[in-house]
């Protein structure tokens, strides 16, 4: 078995890593390059057609839905007939100041931007040349961006409703104030940015219980990794900077942790691993959360030891998240309501 080395922030990102709609008003359509992966796995660029629309509360007198377009051009000016302005993102849409709500040690935007999942999928099964079990190493192609697309709560995109959308932008320091900067103009940082989907949402994919502990996962949880069916709907990110890749790639990994030292150990399952380019989303915790669901002991083969299952799921209370209080961190989440065997 093969020993690494870990900090707090490492394992959490392995794990993380590896890991609805009302009636829809008139509204815009928007077009993001994306990638998707051909049958022999190979990866194409295409267009996917991303539909965003805005709630009634953006209407104007004349009866019009008010239209988001992606990209937005920047002005240049700080001021503009929305306000000051903070800061735009990789595709130019704008962040003003006067739309934040103000905390202690940072702001709060109510909304943010996304990237649209391109509904890559690659895993082992027909695949198994590209997925290094022994170093834990994918070889294949990977998503690209495409374009953000802003969002707020009332939205619709990808057939699912915004809940809620929110962005977390650090204050800078003072030296004079000994503390954070709640006058400033600039040198603000991006500490994280999240939506929450309305209602029931439905997909197929891998869906992984684990019985034995490792780094930041605890005995009973469980943790789902969409396919293809993912394809069009959101993903949190870093909205100012490009990221070194995009998507999930979730190895079926038994392993523990050694609180004495801090060196984690890790060996294959032998179970089907993925690349998939959407997130990962923790489930909880078989044990703490679903108690009674004898469904899902089943599924697992009694729960006494880590599986792997090709499911049809729906997922209630989905909150998509990336922080960066560890790095690039995701901490999606969302609960099981139903599931069937695929």
């Amino acid at each position: 078995m093969k020993k690494r080395n870990f900090t707090a922030a490492a394992a959490l990102a392995i794990v993380l890593a590896l890991a609805g709609c009302g009636n829809k008003p008139a509204g815009t359509t928007t077009t993001a390059a994306g990638t998707t992966a051909t049958a022999d796995g190979a990866a194409t660029t295409t267009s996917a057609e991303i539909e965003v629309t805005t709630t009634a509360a953006e209407t104007e007198d004349t009866g019009d839905t008010k239209e988001i377009d992606v990209p937005l051009t920047d002005s240049g000016d700080d001021e503009d007939a929305e306000g000051t302005l903070l800061f735009t993102d990789l595709s130019g849409n704008k962040f003003y100041r006067e739309d934040a709500t103000e905390g202690d040690w940072d702001i709060t935007l109510p909304y943010t931007s996304v990237r649209v999942s391109s509904g890559m999928f690659i895993d082992s099964d027909k695949n198994p040349e590209l997925f290094d079990t022994e170093n834990f190493k994918y070889s294949g192609d990977r998503a690209a961006c495409g374009d953000l697309v802003k969002v707020k709560a009332g939205d619709t995109i990808g057939g699912l409703k915004i809940a809620k959308a929110s962005t977390r932008v650090n204050l800078p320091w003072s030296e004079e104030k000994q503390g954070p900067d709640h006058d400033a103009t600039e040198g603000f940082m991006i500490g994280g940015s999240s939506v929450d989907i309305e209602g029931e949402v439905v997909l197929t994919g891998i869906l992984r219980y684990y019985y034995n502990e490792m780094y930041t996962i605890s005995s009973g949880d469980m943790i789902f990794v969409p396919d293809g069916s993912y394809s069009g709907m959101p993903m949190a990110t870093n909205i100012l900077e490009e990221e070194f890749q995009f998507g999930t790639l979730n190895f079926d990994e038994i392993g523990s942790f050694d609180e004495n030292n801090g060196y984690g150990e890790s060996t294959y399952g032998g179970a089907v691993n993925v690349y998939s380019d959407a997130p990962s989303f923790r489930l909880g915790n078989l044990n703490e959360n679903y108690s009674g669901r004898t469904d899902l002991v089943e599924l697992f083969g009694g729960a006494g030891a880590n599986c792997t299952k090709k499911v049809k799921i729906t997922l209630t209370d989905v909150h998509i998240d990336w922080n960066d209080n560890f790095g690039s961190a995701y901490g999606c989440s969302a609960v099981l309501k139903d599931v069937e065997e695929q």
